[in-house]
Formats: structure tokens, C-alpha cells, sequence
């Protein structure tokens, strides 16, 4: 979640999907925090919960989620990121993220 909390500066929203409910928001403080001291950044308050993440920072977390199968609309995006992540996946799952992915990132130019 660092670089979302840091990525919320610039960017309008984001999305953050996970396969399990893996967020902890003592870890999300945390990184907000070193963020918030290392940029100069204007502090938010302290995170109590999920919903505290979409109202300081614009990111959405869902989780449990299926990558392969979501129910975003086409192009709904403009972007991906991943991290840490593709490693975990077996290759043919990681294909129907893909075909996913195409489906609801807008083409760039």
C-alpha cells in the first residue's frame, strides 16, 4: 500500500485488489507516516479502517478478489501496477489476468 499512499499526490483514484484480505492498517499508518516526513507531505488522519483509505488517499481496496474474472467495465482503467505479485501466480491463471487486464485498461497511444 506504500506506493498508493504515495502515488495518491498524483493520480486521480486508485483500485488495489487482493486474491485474500491481506491489508493491515498498522502497516498502512506506518507507510503513510515515513511517506508523509520523507515528501514534506500534508499528514491526513490516522487510518482506522478501509474506508479511512478511500477517503484520505482515493484508493479502493477489494479483497478477497479474482483477478481473472472482475467486474469493472471495459476500459475502466488507465493502468496497471503490480508488484510482488506475479511470481506467487501460476502461469495459465496469470494468462486470464491478462486477457482481464486487456479488457478493462483503455488503450494508450
Amino acid at each position: 500500500m506504500s506506493q498508493n499512499i504515495y502515488l495518491s499526490r498524483y493520480v486521480g483514484a486508485q483500485t488495489v485488489v487482493d486474491l485474500f484480505p491481506m491489508l493491515n492498517i498498522d502497516l498502512v499508518n506506518e507507510a503513510a507516516s515515513q511517506i508523509t516526513n520523507r515528501y514534506s507531505f500534508k499528514a491526513h488522519e490516522t487510518i482506522t479502517c478501509i474506508a479511512d483509505i478511500e477517503r484520505y488517499y482515493r484508493v479502493r481496496y477489494f479483497a478477497p478478489f479474482d483477478a481473472t474474472k472482475t467486474n469493472f467495465k471495459d476500459n475502466a482503467f488507465d493502468s496497471c501496477i503490480s508488484t510482488n505479485t506475479l511470481e506467487h501466480i501460476p502461469v495459465h491463471t496469470i494468462v486470464s489476468i491478462f486477457r482481464e487486464l486487456r479488457r478493462i485498461i483503455r488503450p494508450g497511444d
